[in-house]
């Protein structure tokens, strides 16, 4: 059974990413690579951290790398 200081953490921790996911962008911007030669940020993985690192980041220009597939 979980305790009740685990089951507090826990939605903490859900409230916690499911703020901050509501914060992301909803479309991507596809620009042409050859027009962007330097950015502000670069952000290596696209993880929980590495979403919210560069979500904070967009006043400047950031590049986000991600190994995943289409």
């Amino acid at each position: 059974m979980i305790g009740r200081s685990n089951l507090f953490l826990s939605l903490v921790a859900l409230f916690g990413l499911v703020s901050a996911s509501a914060t992301f962008p909803r479309r991507v911007l596809n620009r042409d690579l050859e027009t962007v030669l330097t950015y502000d940020y670069v952000v290596f993985g696209g993880g929980l951290s590495g979403l919210v690192v560069a979500s904070r980041l967009t006043e400047d220009l950031v590049l986000l790398i991600e190994a995943g597939g289409l």
